[in-house]
């Protein structure tokens, strides 16, 4: 990880660090951690994962429409 990440700064008054880029810092760490888990369905294609959540959206869709006809829900 950079210099820039690492980067800290205190408060005068608590006498306390905190990292300056806190939330650069928490992406980065996240994209590394996850690195692993991310675009699965290029490494594996034979298993059929889609790449989009389009057929999610068409569930939630029908779910929605469900609940405005049902205003007590």
């Amino acid at each position: 990880m950079g210099e820039f990440l690492k980067e800290r700064t205190v408060n005068l008054e608590t006498n306390k660090w905190n990292y300056t880029h806190k939330k650069l810092r928490s992406a980065y760490l996240s994209l590394v951690h996850n690195l692993d888990h991310l675009f699965i369905f290029e490494r594996n294609p034979t298993m059929g994962i889609p790449n989009t959540t389009n057929s999610l959206e068409g569930i939630f869709t029908d779910v929605k429409t469900n609940i405005r006809v049902h205003k007590g829900l």
